[in-house]
């Protein structure tokens, strides 16, 4: 595959270092950068001059951050903030609880539903979210579901959607501008559900999980096979039929999710792993595994379409999926989608 060109211009790959905090200009033709520093701050980041300033800070005795993201918009940033319960002999006497905080790019809450806050997902085409609210629990996905909610974030309105109580997980498909949702239950019962905001209606569907890929054709699931003959594992199904396809031989990279970008195209990790060569018995043999290269699949033509060296950092978010941001050589990159 022939290297990709540099194109600052174009973002390509763009070099973000971590700079002294000064004046920060967003630039309207590159996306929005933010990332978490240290679970009790939120940092926005200039994709093109690499200036970082911090905007929004959590008193860690109360809590911790997590689950940033920004909007597509550009607009917003948004983060949970998880408040630490109290503790009387063995039980709680307050539940930890999440509060969801929503930004301006000046580091103002614009806003904020008074509720705890357990999953949530920019949707709709606009400044909107739909959220899972519940209350702490301890094992299973570790809350207690209580319902949808679409939060406005321009109004600061907030509507209860008509979807299962049990709903835990959200996902916004933009190729068919629908929200969809993971509900707890029996195996015999539907899984997910759509809501399709501008007609309000909502509908099972007969759809194991709710990974889309950008175009919709295909959905990743994991689990045994449909048949139940195959052990656990990833499955990529055709959404339209059911139909499960083979996924990539296991030796270009473990499945990740969907790659950034249009098209239907896995993102593989390609794990390295340094273990020691000779390990006298009975004496444990301790291997230190990193993931510092993806493989980007291409589903139509079964091909590694892309390698991006790097390694990618939990809580940095960006305002575009067109994008994706890396750790190499100490610097977080931004790659662009530059693939057809």
């Amino acid at each position: 595959m022939k290297r990709q060109r540099v194109l600052v211009g174009l973002f390509c790959l763009v070099a973000v270092r971590a700079l002294a905090a000064g004046p920060l200009t967003q630039h309207p033709s590159v996306p929005v950068v933010a990332r978490l520093k240290a679970h009790n701050a939120v940092l926005l980041v200039d994709a093109v001059t690499g200036a970082e300033r911090t905007i929004f800070t959590f008193d860690q005795a109360r809590g911790w951050l997590h689950d940033l993201t920004v909007a597509p918009s550009g607009r917003y940033v948004a983060v949970l903030a998880t408040v630490r319960g109290t503790v009387a002999g063995h039980e709680y006497a307050t539940l930890p609880r999440n509060e969801l905080y929503v930004l301006s790019l000046d580091g103002k809450i614009a806003a904020g539903p008074e509720l705890d806050v357990q999953r949530y997902v920019w949707c709709c085409g606009a400044d909107r979210i739909a959220l899972v609210a519940g209350t702490y629990r301890e094992g299973g996905v570790e809350f207690t579901p209580q319902g949808v909610h679409l939060f406005d974030v321009q109004t600061k309105s907030r509507d209860s959607l008509p979807l299962p109580r049990e709903a835990h997980r959200l996902e916004w498909a933009a190729f068919d501008s629908a929200l969809y949702v993971g509900v707890l239950g029996p195996p015999d019962q539907p899984r997910v559900w759509r809501y399709q905001p501008s007609t309000h209606a909502v509908e099972a569907t007969p759809y194991r999980d709710l990974q889309f890929s950008p175009s919709g054709q295909y959905y990743l699931y994991w689990g045994p096979s449909a048949g139940g003959a195959d052990p656990r594992g990833w499955r990529i199904v055709e959404r339209a039929t059911s139909h499960e396809i083979p996924p990539p031989r296991s030796g270009i990279g473990a499945i990740v999710g969907w790659a950034f970008g249009a098209g239907d195209r896995l993102l593989l990790a390609a794990p390295t792993s340094a273990c020691p060569t000779r390990v006298a018995p009975p004496q444990p043999s301790i291997c230190r595994v990193e993931v510092d290269r993806y493989t980007v699949f291409d589903l139509q033509s079964r091909k590694s379409v892309r390698t991006i060296a790097g390694r990618m950092e939990p809580g940095v978010a960006t305002s575009s999926r067109d994008v994706v941001a890396v750790m190499r050589d100490g610097a977080l990159r931004v790659v662009a989608d530059t693939s057809p």
